[in-house]
């Protein structure tokens, strides 16, 4: 059922009211290191580590962050020299972004949109699009890869992160990380929307996109740290490109 605060929204279809909702709520823990999404913190270096080692992040390199949260890596991104906006359909995670670089020379633009609302919207095409650790979270993550291929540059990059569907990701996801080591929110995850890393590459290959490279993500509960592994069992990333370009 659709959560009343958001009747007057116009997302367009592929809105998942349960899940903003519960961003909403845990908005204001985003930038709490140490707080609910302790996790993102933890992720981000590797993860831009990995996209810069692609695709250099240089001034004037348009950047687009979907499912941005609080800008945790949209920030990072600015911070390299990218010309990065970031979207998201939650209010307060977006006052949130807004906020916590309002005193940066160079800063993130912000929107509250959906992606494909905003591929209606906009005129504006990027060299990088990221999308990580939201197509777990939304109805239709069919939806959000084809508006993602219709904002890229022909010579762009998609970059996203998702998690596997099996019993070991069930036991670190949701039972390790939610319950036992408490470095995710409880309630964060749903296993019936994980996605396996075959289906989302039939995803790609169907809307003309095709794979540059795979890396899984492994996670260390005693070091509490992240490292990139050939391990695509639970966390794992993607990049992507459009047909026909190489890299």
């Amino acid at each position: 059922m659709e959560n009343q605060n958001y009747l007057n929204e116009n997302f367009g279809d592929n809105v998942n009211y349960e899940e903003i909702s519960h961003f909403d709520n845990l908005a204001d823990s985003w930038w709490i290191k140490d707080g609910k999404f302790k996790t993102l913190h933890l992720l981000n270096d590797i993860r831009v580590k990995w996209i810069n080692d692609f695709v250099n992040i240089y001034k004037d390199k348009k950047i687009l962050d979907v499912g941005c949260g609080g800008g945790i890596l949209s920030e990072t991104l600015s911070s390299l020299g990218g010309l990065v906006t970031g979207i998201d359909m939650s209010k307060k995670s977006i006052e949130i972004a807004k906020y916590h670089c309002r005193n940066y020379d160079v800063k993130p633009k912000y929107y509250r949109t959906s992606i494909e609302l905003f591929e209606k919207t906009s005129s504006e095409k990027f060299d990088i699009i990221t999308c990580m650790e939201m197509l777990e979270h939304v109805d239709n993550p069919i939806s959000i890869i084809n508006s993602c291929k219709n904002l890229l540059n022909d010579d762009g990059v998609i970059v996203l992160s998702t998690i596997n569907r099996n019993l070991k990701s069930f036991l670190y996801a949701i039972l390790g990380g939610e319950y036992i080591f408490n470095i995710l929110p409880r309630g964060t995850h749903k296993y019936e929307s994980f996605i396996k890393p075959s289906e989302l590459y039939k995803i790609i290959i169907h809307h003309g996109l095709d794979l540059i490279d795979i890396i899984g993500i492994s996670y260390n509960p005693f070091l509490e740290k992240f490292y990139l592994s050939k391990d695509v069992n639970i966390n794992y990333m993607m990049m992507i490109k459009k047909k026909n370009y190489n890299y």
